[in-house]
């Protein structure tokens, strides 16, 4: 019974010494971008879902967890004492992390981040501190993540850009080399040889009538050198004679304008027959330089098609910085923050005490059940008195075969 009281004393008067601890926490919820993605799209990589993981190991990193040491005084008493790194194992087990899942797929939608400290009011403040870690931490990976891809965005724009310009300068060196045989003027040669088939055909018709009309005047020269040199019935009509030779010298005259006309005509019919020659020599080398310029024209509508598609995506990037900048919403929402609290969590004194008291009375229990064996038993020759007189010494005798204990001197005698 005394054993029992003793230990029940003992067990409340341990549980007594604990300290007492406090608990505050902050929950925080998990935000997706505020404007939809179907008009402006996310420069951050990772959503808040993914970003979770990431941001516990960087908040819960010993860089981390030492400025909050720093930043809120935790454990002077300890550093003197223990290693730095045992330092920030307390911070870390003194942490608490619970996740809050929602949906057939579990997706978490908010967590609570807590600090437990034996007073009410650093516990609160390391709370709000740590929950300000995550908001911070949030914020710092999704900035680095626009920023990555802005500058990657920029770069890219860049090369697109000095690719476009290097194709062009090729394309225009190409198409000044060939000039006049390209595929885009094969409409144009094509006109220019109907043109020219126009003139060569009505240059032709009247280099026709030019030789036509030279016929006849040589034909009617002719007649009056004939009727000329003809005797008539009497005397030659000296008067006649010379009308004719007037005529035939102005024939002579009208024959050699219309010879230096067809010289001319000549002459322009076999111009046009050159320009011809040169138009269709272009014409048929318009489909070999077509095969020839396909692929660099192939490649620079390629190169045009990904800067535009860049220029866009650069531009809905500092679009979506901008408004995630004036929208402030970063993912992670504080929507409880860490309260001074008032009832400690802990320890369960309670619970402390109930389990000392049942183990001193079991305790208690056992110590009845042993001095209740060891009646009419002597142990040894130190339990007898002084006024006892001991009459012999048996040694120990080894166990016989079959035997499973020794027998002993002195129980053998006062037995």
């Amino acid at each position: 019974m005394a054993t029992t009281i003793a230990g029940s004393a003992i067990s409340v008067f341990v549980v007594s010494l604990l300290p007492r601890m406090y608990k505050a926490d902050a929950l925080i919820m998990l935000e997706g971008q505020g404007f939809s993605e179907r008009y402006v799209a996310s420069t951050a990589i990772m959503d808040p879902q993914e970003n979770v993981a990431a941001i516990i190991q960087d908040v819960l990193s010993a860089t981390r967890l030492q400025q909050v040491i720093d930043e809120c005084g935790l454990y002077k008493d300890k550093r003197d004492k223990l290693p730095q790194d045992e330092i920030i194992k307390s911070l870390r087990d003194d942490i608490s992390l619970v996740l809050e899942k929602a949906g057939p797929q579990e997706h978490v939608i908010a967590f609570r981040v807590g600090y437990r400290a034996a007073d009410p009011s650093l516990a609160a403040q390391v709370a709000s501190r740590v929950a300000h870690l995550f908001i911070e931490e949030n914020v710092r990976i999704r900035s680095t993540q626009a920023n990555q891809t802005t500058e990657f965005i920029d770069s890219q724009v860049r090369n697109a850009s000095n690719a476009l310009v290097d194709l062009e300068t090729k394309l225009s060196l190409f198409k000044r080399r060939h000039n006049g045989s390209l595929p885009e003027q094969a409409g144009v040669l094509s006109a220019t040889l109907g043109r020219l088939q126009a003139e060569l055909q009505g240059t032709q018709d009247a280099l026709n009538r030019m030789q036509q009309q030279r016929l006849t005047l040589e034909g009617t020269m002719g007649i009056l050198q004939a009727r000329a040199t003809r005797p008539t019935d009497g005397e030659r009509d000296s008067s006649h004679t010379e009308a004719i030779s007037a005529e035939v010298r102005d024939l002579r005259l009208q024959i050699a304008d219309a010879n230096e006309e067809m010289a001319k005509q000549n002459a322009e019919r076999d111009r046009i027959l050159r320009l011809m020659d040169g138009y269709q020599s272009r014409l048929e080398q318009v489909a070999l330089l077509e095969l020839e310029m396909a692929p660099l024209n192939r490649e620079y509508e390629m190169a045009k098609g990904n800067y535009r598609s860049l220029l866009e995506k650069k531009a809905s990037a500092e679009m979506a910085s901008d408004m995630e900048r004036k929208t402030d919403r970063n993912g992670f929402t504080i929507i409880d923050v860490p309260r001074v609290p008032k009832v400690p969590s802990g320890p369960p004194r309670r619970l402390f005490a109930t389990i000392g008291l049942l183990l001193s009375g079991c305790l208690g229990v056992v110590i009845a059940i042993l001095a209740d064996k060891r009646k009419n038993v002597i142990l040894g020759e130190w339990e007898l008195g002084t006024d006892v007189n001991i009459l012999g010494r048996i040694p120990s005798l080894p166990a016989s075969k079959g035997s499973k204990h020794q027998s002993d001197s002195l129980l053998s005698i006062w037995t």
